[in-house]
C-alpha cells in the first residue's frame, strides 16, 4: 500500500494518483496528509512542485507545507518505509520554494524519478548521484509509468 502525497501543494500530484491508478498501484490518495497512519502503508510518494495557488485553496502557506513535509519524513524513517519523491514540473516550474521542497525530499528519497525537462539543469541527477539515491529521468511524461511500476517490484 502506498500513500501519495504533495510536496508543495502542485496539481501534480493528481496526475500521478490517476497514474498509479491506471498502474493498479494499491494507494491512498491524501494531497494534505498530516500523518503516516495508515492501514498497511509501505511506502510514501511525494509529488514536489510548489504552488501558491493551491495553498492558498487550502488555506496553508510554505512554511505550514514544509514543516508537514519534515514530519511526515520522520515518520517514515520512525516507520522504516520507502520513500519515492518524484518531479514531473518542467525546468519553468522549479521556483525557489520548488528547489527547497526538492533539495530537502531528495536528500530523504529512496528513489527519485523526474522528467528531462524537469531535470535540463541535472541539479537533480547531482543530487541524486552526491547522496548514492537511484534516480529515473523520463522523457516525457508518458514514460513515468514504468519506472514508477517497478518501484514498487
Amino acid at each position: 500500500m502506498v500513500l501519495i502525497t504533495s510536496a508543495g501543494q502542485s496539481t501534480d500530484t493528481y496526475v500521478i494518483k490517476d497514474i498509479a491508478n491506471k498502474l493498479m498501484i494499491h494507494n491512498y490518495f491524501m494531497p494534505q496528509s498530516q500523518t503516516l497512519d495508515y492501514e498497511e502503508i509501505n511506502s510514501v510518494v511525494f509529488v514536489i512542485g510548489y504552488s501558491e495557488i493551491s495553498e492558498m485553496l487550502f488555506d496553508t502557506n510554505y512554511e505550514d507545507e514544509l514543516n508537514r513535509i519534515k514530519k511526515l519524513i520522520k515518520e517514515s524513517e520512525k516507520m522504516d518505509l520507502k520513500v519515492i519523491s518524484i518531479f514531473i514540473g518542467g525546468q519553468h516550474r522549479k521556483d525557489d520554494n520548488t528547489i527547497a521542497l526538492l533539495e530537502y525530499l531528495g536528500a530523504h528519497s529512496d528513489y527519485i524519478i523526474a522528467t528531462a525537462d524537469g531535470d535540463r539543469d541535472q541539479s537533480l541527477y547531482q543530487m541524486a548521484k552526491e547522496n548514492k539515491i537511484p534516480i529515473t529521468i523520463v522523457n516525457k511524461l508518458e514514460d513515468i509509468s514504468e519506472p514508477f511500476a517497478s518501484a514498487f517490484r
